[in-house]
Protein backbone atom coordinates (compact mmCIF):
# COMPACT_ATOMS: atom_id res chain seq x y z
CA UNK A 1 0.00 0.00 0.00
CA UNK A 2 1.37 3.39 -0.91
CA UNK A 3 0.04 6.85 -0.13
CA UNK A 4 -0.24 9.35 -2.97
CA UNK A 5 0.44 12.97 -2.08
CA UNK A 6 -2.30 15.25 -3.27
CA UNK A 7 0.33 17.77 -4.40
CA UNK A 8 1.52 15.30 -7.04
CA UNK A 9 -1.79 14.82 -8.80
CA UNK A 10 -4.95 16.49 -7.55
CA UNK A 11 -7.30 14.16 -9.41
CA UNK A 12 -5.92 11.04 -7.68
CA UNK A 13 -7.60 9.61 -4.64
CA UNK A 14 -5.68 9.77 -1.37
CA UNK A 15 -4.49 6.35 -0.15
CA UNK A 16 -5.09 4.73 -3.53
CA UNK A 17 -3.85 1.15 -3.85
CA UNK A 18 -0.30 0.76 -5.25
CA UNK A 19 0.37 -1.92 -7.87
CA UNK A 20 3.76 -3.16 -9.05
CA UNK A 21 4.55 -3.43 -12.76
CA UNK A 22 7.62 -5.54 -13.55
CA UNK A 23 8.15 -4.09 -17.02
CA UNK A 24 10.39 -1.75 -18.92
CA UNK A 25 7.88 1.06 -19.39
CA UNK A 26 10.56 3.65 -18.67
CA UNK A 27 13.86 3.48 -20.54
CA UNK A 28 17.13 5.34 -21.07
CA UNK A 29 19.53 4.43 -23.87
CA UNK A 30 23.20 3.77 -23.10
CA UNK A 31 25.07 6.96 -23.83
CA UNK A 32 28.54 8.43 -24.36
CA UNK A 33 29.46 11.83 -22.99
CA UNK A 34 32.67 13.66 -23.96
CA UNK A 35 35.27 14.07 -21.23
CA UNK A 36 34.72 17.55 -19.81
CA UNK A 37 31.65 17.98 -22.03
CA UNK A 38 27.92 17.42 -22.01
CA UNK A 39 25.20 15.58 -23.89
CA UNK A 40 21.41 15.41 -23.86
CA UNK A 41 20.00 12.49 -21.88
CA UNK A 42 16.44 11.48 -22.84
CA UNK A 43 14.03 9.51 -20.63
CA UNK A 44 11.47 7.63 -22.73
CA UNK A 45 8.18 5.86 -22.08
CA UNK A 46 7.18 2.57 -23.67
CA UNK A 47 3.50 2.17 -22.87
CA UNK A 48 0.71 0.52 -24.82
CA UNK A 49 -2.01 -0.08 -22.24
CA UNK A 50 -2.05 2.06 -19.09
CA UNK A 51 -3.89 5.38 -19.12
CA UNK A 52 -1.21 7.53 -17.44
CA UNK A 53 -1.36 11.16 -16.41
CA UNK A 54 1.72 11.84 -14.26
CA UNK A 55 4.82 10.30 -12.75
CA UNK A 56 7.79 10.69 -10.42
CA UNK A 57 11.31 9.23 -10.58
CA UNK A 58 14.79 9.71 -9.16
CA UNK A 59 18.00 9.67 -11.21
CA UNK A 60 21.46 8.86 -9.84
CA UNK A 61 24.95 8.02 -11.13
CA UNK A 62 27.75 5.78 -9.85
CA UNK A 63 30.32 8.59 -10.13
CA UNK A 64 30.39 12.05 -8.57
CA UNK A 65 32.04 13.18 -11.79
CA UNK A 66 28.71 12.83 -13.60
CA UNK A 67 26.14 15.53 -12.95
CA UNK A 68 23.20 17.34 -14.49
CA UNK A 69 23.22 20.95 -15.63
CA UNK A 70 21.54 23.17 -13.04
CA UNK A 71 19.50 26.29 -13.65
CA UNK A 72 19.96 29.64 -11.92
CA UNK A 73 17.96 28.36 -8.98
CA UNK A 74 20.26 25.41 -8.43
CA UNK A 75 17.77 22.86 -9.73
CA UNK A 76 18.42 20.41 -12.58
CA UNK A 77 17.20 21.70 -15.91
CA UNK A 78 14.55 19.38 -17.33
CA UNK A 79 12.53 19.83 -20.50
CA UNK A 80 9.27 18.05 -21.25
CA UNK A 81 8.84 16.55 -24.71
CA UNK A 82 7.14 18.76 -27.30
CA UNK A 83 4.09 16.51 -27.25
CA UNK A 84 3.20 18.09 -23.90
CA UNK A 85 2.99 21.59 -25.37
CA UNK A 86 -0.81 21.51 -25.60
CA UNK A 87 -1.51 19.63 -22.35
CA UNK A 88 -1.68 20.83 -18.81
CA UNK A 89 1.45 18.96 -17.73
CA UNK A 90 4.38 20.57 -15.93
CA UNK A 91 7.68 19.24 -14.59
CA UNK A 92 9.51 20.12 -11.40
CA UNK A 93 12.92 18.95 -10.23
CA UNK A 94 15.30 19.16 -7.31
CA UNK A 95 18.53 17.69 -5.95
CA UNK A 96 18.33 15.13 -3.17
CA UNK A 97 20.66 14.95 -0.17
CA UNK A 98 22.28 11.79 -1.57
CA UNK A 99 23.35 13.59 -4.75
CA UNK A 100 20.57 12.17 -6.92
CA UNK A 101 17.91 14.16 -8.76
CA UNK A 102 14.12 13.93 -8.44
CA UNK A 103 11.67 14.72 -11.20
CA UNK A 104 7.90 15.07 -10.79
CA UNK A 105 5.47 15.56 -13.66
CA UNK A 106 1.86 16.47 -12.91
CA UNK A 107 -1.27 17.12 -14.92
CA UNK A 108 -3.25 20.06 -13.64
CA UNK A 109 -6.46 18.87 -15.23
CA UNK A 110 -5.89 15.12 -15.14
CA UNK A 111 -5.28 14.81 -18.87
CA UNK A 112 -3.48 11.65 -19.95
CA UNK A 113 0.05 11.59 -21.37
CA UNK A 114 -0.30 12.18 -25.13
CA UNK A 115 0.75 9.21 -27.22
CA UNK A 116 1.54 5.76 -25.90
CA UNK A 117 5.31 5.84 -26.32
CA UNK A 118 8.17 8.28 -26.87
CA UNK A 119 10.43 10.69 -25.01
CA UNK A 120 8.96 12.08 -21.80
CA UNK A 121 11.61 14.59 -20.82
CA UNK A 122 15.31 15.31 -21.27
CA UNK A 123 18.14 16.64 -19.13
CA UNK A 124 21.72 17.69 -19.86
CA UNK A 125 24.38 15.28 -18.55
CA UNK A 126 27.87 16.63 -17.84
CA UNK A 127 31.13 14.69 -17.41
CA UNK A 128 33.94 16.15 -15.33
CA UNK A 129 37.28 16.61 -17.11
CA UNK A 130 38.93 14.37 -14.51
CA UNK A 131 37.01 11.27 -15.65
CA UNK A 132 39.05 8.78 -17.66
CA UNK A 133 38.29 8.40 -21.35
CA UNK A 134 36.83 4.95 -22.03
CA UNK A 135 35.65 4.40 -18.46
CA UNK A 136 32.04 3.28 -18.09
CA UNK A 137 29.72 4.22 -15.25
CA UNK A 138 26.15 3.30 -14.35
CA UNK A 139 23.09 5.50 -14.26
CA UNK A 140 19.91 4.42 -12.48
CA UNK A 141 16.30 5.54 -12.54
CA UNK A 142 14.65 4.41 -9.33
CA UNK A 143 11.64 5.19 -7.15
CA UNK A 144 9.58 5.18 -10.35
CA UNK A 145 5.87 5.90 -9.79
CA UNK A 146 3.25 6.43 -12.48
CA UNK A 147 -0.27 7.64 -11.86
CA UNK A 148 -3.38 6.77 -13.85
CA UNK A 149 -6.40 8.95 -14.54
CA UNK A 150 -8.77 6.01 -14.63
CA UNK A 151 -12.11 6.17 -12.89
CA UNK A 152 -10.31 4.71 -9.90
CA UNK A 153 -6.85 6.32 -10.02
CA UNK A 154 -3.90 4.14 -9.08
CA UNK A 155 -0.20 4.43 -8.39
CA UNK A 156 1.93 2.06 -10.52
CA UNK A 157 5.36 1.22 -9.13
CA UNK A 158 8.05 0.12 -11.54
CA UNK A 159 11.40 -1.63 -11.49
CA UNK A 160 14.62 0.35 -11.41
CA UNK A 161 16.05 1.13 -14.84
CA UNK A 162 19.82 1.06 -15.37
CA UNK A 163 21.92 2.31 -18.27
CA UNK A 164 25.60 2.92 -18.97
CA UNK A 165 27.44 6.19 -19.39
CA UNK A 166 30.78 5.92 -21.23
CA UNK A 167 33.32 8.72 -21.14
CA UNK A 168 34.27 9.66 -24.69
CA UNK A 169 37.08 11.69 -26.13
CA UNK A 170 36.87 15.40 -25.37
CA UNK A 171 34.84 17.27 -27.94
CA UNK A 172 37.56 19.83 -28.53
CA UNK A 173 37.86 19.78 -32.29
CA UNK A 174 40.94 17.54 -32.37
CA UNK A 175 41.25 14.90 -35.08
CA UNK A 176 41.22 11.56 -33.29
CA UNK A 177 43.43 8.68 -34.44
CA UNK A 178 42.88 5.29 -32.80
CA UNK A 179 45.17 2.25 -33.15
CA UNK A 180 42.11 -0.02 -32.96
CA UNK A 181 40.19 1.71 -35.74
CA UNK A 182 39.70 0.11 -39.14
CA UNK A 183 38.99 3.49 -40.75
CA UNK A 184 40.74 6.83 -40.62
CA UNK A 185 38.89 9.99 -39.58
CA UNK A 186 38.09 12.40 -42.39
CA UNK A 187 40.85 14.94 -43.06
CA UNK A 188 42.79 16.53 -45.89
CA UNK A 189 46.47 15.70 -46.33
CA UNK A 190 48.63 18.79 -46.11
CA UNK A 191 46.31 20.59 -43.70
CA UNK A 192 47.42 21.43 -40.20
CA UNK A 193 45.36 20.28 -37.24
CA UNK A 194 45.40 19.52 -33.54
CA UNK A 195 45.44 15.76 -33.08
CA UNK A 196 44.83 13.14 -30.44
CA UNK A 197 46.29 9.67 -30.90
CA UNK A 198 45.82 6.35 -29.15
CA UNK A 199 49.02 4.36 -29.72
CA UNK A 200 50.46 2.04 -27.06
CA UNK A 201 54.23 1.71 -26.82
CA UNK A 202 56.00 -0.41 -24.23
CA UNK A 203 58.97 1.28 -22.61
CA UNK A 204 62.55 0.15 -23.28
CA UNK A 205 61.64 -1.98 -26.29
CA UNK A 206 62.16 -1.29 -29.95
CA UNK A 207 58.84 -1.04 -31.78
CA UNK A 208 57.74 -0.01 -35.26
CA UNK A 209 55.78 3.20 -35.72
CA UNK A 210 54.38 5.28 -38.58
CA UNK A 211 52.36 8.44 -37.90
CA UNK A 212 49.69 10.10 -40.09
CA UNK A 213 51.16 13.52 -39.28
CA UNK A 214 54.57 15.12 -38.89
CA UNK A 215 55.90 16.06 -35.46
CA UNK A 216 58.55 18.73 -35.02
CA UNK A 217 61.55 17.81 -32.89
CA UNK A 218 60.10 19.70 -29.93
CA UNK A 219 56.69 18.08 -30.25
CA UNK A 220 58.12 14.57 -30.70
CA UNK A 221 60.25 14.96 -27.58
CA UNK A 222 57.28 16.35 -25.66
CA UNK A 223 55.16 13.36 -26.69
CA UNK A 224 57.71 10.54 -26.43
CA UNK A 225 60.28 12.01 -24.04
CA UNK A 226 63.46 13.97 -24.62
CA UNK A 227 65.41 10.69 -24.69
CA UNK A 228 63.30 9.05 -27.40
CA UNK A 229 65.33 7.02 -29.93
CA UNK A 230 64.39 6.76 -33.61
CA UNK A 231 65.98 4.73 -36.38
CA UNK A 232 65.33 4.56 -40.13
CA UNK A 233 65.61 1.57 -42.47
CA UNK A 234 68.89 1.64 -44.40
CA UNK A 235 69.07 -1.81 -45.99
CA UNK A 236 69.40 -5.53 -45.34
CA UNK A 237 71.86 -8.35 -45.85
CA UNK A 238 71.17 -11.99 -46.62
CA UNK A 239 73.47 -14.85 -45.70
CA UNK A 240 73.46 -18.16 -47.57
CA UNK A 241 75.23 -21.34 -46.60
CA UNK A 242 76.74 -21.60 -50.12
CA UNK A 243 76.41 -20.04 -53.54
CA UNK A 244 73.94 -22.68 -54.70
CA UNK A 245 71.56 -22.35 -51.77
CA UNK A 246 68.32 -20.41 -52.38
CA UNK A 247 67.15 -20.61 -48.77
CA UNK A 248 68.70 -17.90 -46.60
CA UNK A 249 70.59 -18.92 -43.50
CA UNK A 250 70.35 -15.51 -41.92
CA UNK A 251 68.97 -12.02 -42.53
CA UNK A 252 70.28 -8.81 -41.02
CA UNK A 253 68.11 -5.70 -41.23
CA UNK A 254 70.08 -2.49 -40.92
CA UNK A 255 68.98 0.84 -39.50
CA UNK A 256 70.69 4.13 -38.83
CA UNK A 257 69.89 6.57 -36.05
CA UNK A 258 67.42 9.21 -37.12
CA UNK A 259 68.48 12.50 -35.59
CA UNK A 260 65.81 15.18 -35.39
CA UNK A 261 66.76 18.83 -35.76
CA UNK A 262 64.96 22.13 -35.63
CA UNK A 263 64.28 21.77 -39.35
CA UNK A 264 63.77 18.01 -39.50
CA UNK A 265 61.28 16.39 -37.15
CA UNK A 266 59.56 13.01 -37.10
CA UNK A 267 58.28 12.72 -40.67
CA UNK A 268 54.66 11.68 -41.07
CA UNK A 269 54.01 8.62 -43.23
CA UNK A 270 57.55 7.33 -42.77
CA UNK A 271 57.99 4.08 -40.82
CA UNK A 272 60.57 4.13 -38.01
CA UNK A 273 61.87 2.02 -35.21
CA UNK A 274 61.19 3.76 -31.92
CA UNK A 275 62.25 3.21 -28.31
CA UNK A 276 61.00 5.22 -25.35
CA UNK A 277 61.87 5.08 -21.66
CA UNK A 278 58.24 5.41 -20.64
CA UNK A 279 55.09 3.52 -21.51
CA UNK A 280 52.91 5.43 -23.95
CA UNK A 281 49.14 4.98 -24.18
CA UNK A 282 47.96 8.14 -25.94
CA UNK A 283 49.09 11.66 -26.66
CA UNK A 284 48.05 15.02 -28.08
CA UNK A 285 49.89 17.42 -30.36
CA UNK A 286 48.92 20.78 -31.86
CA UNK A 287 49.35 22.30 -35.29
CA UNK A 288 50.58 19.11 -36.99
CA UNK A 289 50.82 18.70 -40.76
CA UNK A 290 48.60 15.78 -41.79
CA UNK A 291 49.76 12.99 -44.12
CA UNK A 292 47.43 10.87 -46.23
CA UNK A 293 49.37 7.65 -46.80
CA UNK A 294 52.38 5.59 -45.77
CA UNK A 295 55.54 6.11 -47.82
CA UNK A 296 57.25 2.75 -48.30
CA UNK A 297 61.01 2.73 -47.68
CA UNK A 298 62.54 0.49 -50.34
CA UNK A 299 66.05 -1.00 -50.33
CA UNK A 300 67.84 -3.88 -52.07
CA UNK A 301 70.54 -6.26 -50.89
CA UNK A 302 73.79 -7.05 -52.72
CA UNK A 303 71.98 -9.60 -54.88
CA UNK A 304 69.46 -6.91 -55.97
CA UNK A 305 66.77 -8.63 -53.90
CA UNK A 306 64.10 -6.03 -53.07
CA UNK A 307 63.11 -5.19 -49.52
CA UNK A 308 60.48 -2.81 -48.15
CA UNK A 309 59.73 -1.34 -44.74
CA UNK A 310 56.11 -0.20 -44.75
CA UNK A 311 53.16 0.15 -42.40
CA UNK A 312 49.53 1.09 -41.86
CA UNK A 313 47.39 3.94 -40.55
CA UNK A 314 44.48 1.57 -39.77
CA UNK A 315 44.04 -1.81 -38.13
CA UNK A 316 44.60 -4.34 -40.89
CA UNK A 317 45.91 -7.80 -41.80
CA UNK A 318 49.67 -8.22 -42.17
CA UNK A 319 50.34 -9.51 -45.69
CA UNK A 320 51.42 -13.10 -46.06
CA UNK A 321 55.20 -13.59 -46.14
CA UNK A 322 55.82 -10.32 -44.27
CA UNK A 323 57.97 -10.09 -41.16
CA UNK A 324 56.89 -8.01 -38.20
CA UNK A 325 58.24 -7.25 -34.76
CA UNK A 326 56.39 -7.92 -31.53
CA UNK A 327 58.03 -7.85 -28.13
CA UNK A 328 61.44 -7.41 -29.82
CA UNK A 329 61.03 -10.69 -31.71
CA UNK A 330 60.35 -11.29 -35.38
CA UNK A 331 57.26 -13.14 -36.54
CA UNK A 332 56.42 -14.52 -39.96
CA UNK A 333 52.91 -13.68 -41.15
CA UNK A 334 50.73 -16.26 -42.82
CA UNK A 335 48.27 -13.57 -43.87
CA UNK A 336 45.87 -14.05 -40.96
CA UNK A 337 47.28 -11.70 -38.37
CA UNK A 338 45.54 -8.43 -37.49
CA UNK A 339 47.99 -5.68 -36.71
CA UNK A 340 46.96 -2.47 -34.97
CA UNK A 341 47.30 0.88 -36.68
CA UNK A 342 50.45 3.01 -36.78
CA UNK A 343 52.82 0.04 -36.94
CA UNK A 344 55.05 -1.36 -39.65
CA UNK A 345 56.33 -4.58 -41.19
CA UNK A 346 59.01 -5.81 -43.59
CA UNK A 347 58.57 -7.48 -46.95
CA UNK A 348 61.87 -9.00 -47.99
CA UNK A 349 62.25 -11.01 -51.16
CA UNK A 350 64.90 -13.08 -49.38
CA UNK A 351 62.23 -14.80 -47.27
CA UNK A 352 60.99 -17.33 -49.78
CA UNK A 353 59.02 -20.04 -48.07
CA UNK A 354 57.42 -20.07 -44.64
CA UNK A 355 58.05 -23.79 -44.24
CA UNK A 356 61.75 -23.94 -45.13
CA UNK A 357 62.60 -20.49 -43.77
CA UNK A 358 61.18 -21.14 -40.32
CA UNK A 359 64.65 -21.32 -38.79
CA UNK A 360 66.18 -18.29 -40.48
CA UNK A 361 68.35 -16.31 -38.07
CA UNK A 362 67.27 -12.71 -37.82
CA UNK A 363 69.17 -9.69 -36.54
CA UNK A 364 68.61 -5.95 -36.45
CA UNK A 365 71.56 -3.57 -36.36
CA UNK A 366 71.40 0.16 -35.67
CA UNK A 367 74.54 2.05 -36.63
CA UNK A 368 76.31 -1.33 -37.01
CA UNK A 369 75.48 -2.30 -33.43
CA UNK A 370 73.27 -5.29 -32.67
CA UNK A 371 69.94 -4.73 -30.95
CA UNK A 372 67.87 -7.15 -28.87
CA UNK A 373 65.67 -7.84 -31.91
CA UNK A 374 67.26 -11.06 -33.04
CA UNK A 375 65.13 -14.11 -33.62
CA UNK A 376 62.41 -15.27 -35.94
CA UNK A 377 59.88 -16.58 -33.44
CA UNK A 378 57.84 -18.69 -35.80
CA UNK A 379 54.56 -18.26 -37.64
CA UNK A 380 51.90 -15.95 -36.29
CA UNK A 381 48.20 -16.62 -37.00
CA UNK A 382 46.62 -14.84 -34.05
CA UNK A 383 43.59 -12.64 -34.64
CA UNK A 384 45.13 -9.68 -32.87
CA UNK A 385 48.73 -8.59 -32.60
CA UNK A 386 49.99 -6.52 -29.71
CA UNK A 387 53.52 -5.44 -28.93
CA UNK A 388 54.25 -8.25 -26.50
CA UNK A 389 54.99 -11.45 -28.38
CA UNK A 390 55.51 -14.73 -26.51
CA UNK A 391 57.42 -17.82 -27.63
CA UNK A 392 55.78 -21.25 -27.59
CA UNK A 393 57.67 -24.50 -26.84
CA UNK A 394 56.86 -28.21 -26.88
CA UNK A 395 57.63 -30.41 -23.88
CA UNK A 396 61.08 -31.17 -25.33
CA UNK A 397 61.96 -27.48 -25.05
CA UNK A 398 61.86 -26.86 -28.79
CA UNK A 399 60.25 -23.68 -30.10
CA UNK A 400 57.17 -24.45 -32.20
CA UNK A 401 54.85 -22.43 -34.42
CA UNK A 402 51.12 -21.75 -34.15
CA UNK A 403 50.34 -24.79 -36.30
CA UNK A 404 51.86 -27.23 -33.78
CA UNK A 405 49.40 -29.68 -32.20
CA UNK A 406 49.87 -31.13 -28.73
CA UNK A 407 50.91 -29.91 -25.28
CA UNK A 408 52.90 -26.68 -25.40
CA UNK A 409 54.34 -24.25 -22.89
CA UNK A 410 53.63 -20.54 -23.43
CA UNK A 411 53.76 -17.63 -21.01
CA UNK A 412 54.84 -20.10 -18.34
CA UNK A 413 51.69 -22.24 -18.71
CA UNK A 414 50.99 -25.63 -20.26
CA UNK A 415 48.14 -25.72 -22.74
CA UNK A 416 46.80 -28.24 -25.26
CA UNK A 417 46.64 -27.09 -28.88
Amino acid sequence: MMTIKESLLGVLLLNAAGTFAANDALSVANIEVPQGGSVELAIALNNETANLSGWQCDLGFSSDGLSLTLNAGGKPEATLSERFNTTGHSISSRMLSNGSYRFVVTSNDGEAIPGSSGVLFSVTLEADASLEVGKTYEGTLYGIEFYTNDETPQTILMNDVTFTVTIGEPDDGRIKFDENAAKLPTYTAGDKANVRMTRTIKANQWSTIVLPFTLTKTKAETVFGSDVQLAEFSGFEVEYENDEDVTPDGITINFTTYTMTARKGMTGGKPFLIKTTQDIASFEADDCTLVGEVADVEKADEYETPGTFTGTFVKTVVPADALFISGEKFYYSTGKTNIKAFRGWFQLGAVLDKETDFGVKMAVFIDDEATDIKELDGLRNSNDLNDFGEATYNLAGQRVGDGYKGIVVTKGRKIIK
